[in-house]
């Protein structure tokens, strides 16, 4: 798995440059007085696939787009799919338990031929979160077995401009995570994994509707 996730990584990293090089050369062409600034909010939806468990997540997420290309912001998003704690261990005292997981931060993209009705987006989503198990029937003891962690997401999309304040996007990435650890002590005192890291990261597929200004034009 993680063979595979380095690949891709490396192959979205490769479009993002290519995508940054045209950057850079429009950029050149514009003088300051002639960048376009404006933005859009975006309404997110992912579904990671891992060797352990698959899930849905969804959120919100707000940026700034500098001259049509690039843009710089900030998301949000929490789990849909119901994940109990006899998905990660059988133990009797947490079968019942729900997990709640989310996380945000920064989001960063880079955008080819933003003009046109289909082109190509290269984002990285770079963001701190929290897990942790709960008892629905008891909503005082909502804390346990709490765990925080990093969290990056390089995504490459392709997007769709249906009118002047919408696009639609679909994409595929890989997530990565760092920091959790979480476990216990049997009756017998032996230190038992409740999950990790490895059971939050993967390969995500994403579905994604932006609304505001995609292609203000430049005056020259």
């Amino acid at each position: 798995m993680r063979k595979y996730q380095l690949l891709i990584v490396l192959f979205l990293l490769q479009l993002s440059l290519i995508a940054q090089n045209n950057y850079v050369k429009d950029s050149l062409k514009v003088s300051d007085s002639q960048r376009k600034l404006n933005g859009f909010l975006t309404m997110l939806t992912d579904y990671t696939i891992n060797e352990h468990h698959h899930f849905a997540m969804t959120g919100i997420g707000g940026a700034f787009l500098i001259n049509n290309k690039y843009y710089f912001g900030a998301y949000g998003l929490g789990l849909i799919s119901s994940l109990k704690g006899s998905d990660f261990i059988t133990y009797h005292t947490m079968n019942d338990l729900q997990l709640n997981y989310a996380h945000g931060g920064l989001w960063l993209g880079i955008i080819d031929a933003p003009c046109n009705k289909l082109h190509f987006t290269f984002n990285i989503k770079i963001g701190w979160g929290a897990l942790f198990m709960y008892n629905p029937n008891n909503i005082i003891n909502f804390n346990e077995k709490r765990d925080q962690f990093i969290v990056v997401t390089p995504e490459f999309q392709t997007n769709l401009i249906m009118t002047n304040w919408l696009r639609a996007d679909v994409g595929i990435g890989v997530r990565f995570l760092s920091g959790i650890s979480v476990s216990y002590k049997d009756a017998n005192g032996n230190l038992i994994n409740v999950y990790n890291s490895s059971d939050f990261e993967g390969f995500i597929a994403s579905l994604t509707f932006s609304f505001g200004s995609f292609c203000s034009k430049i005056s020259h």
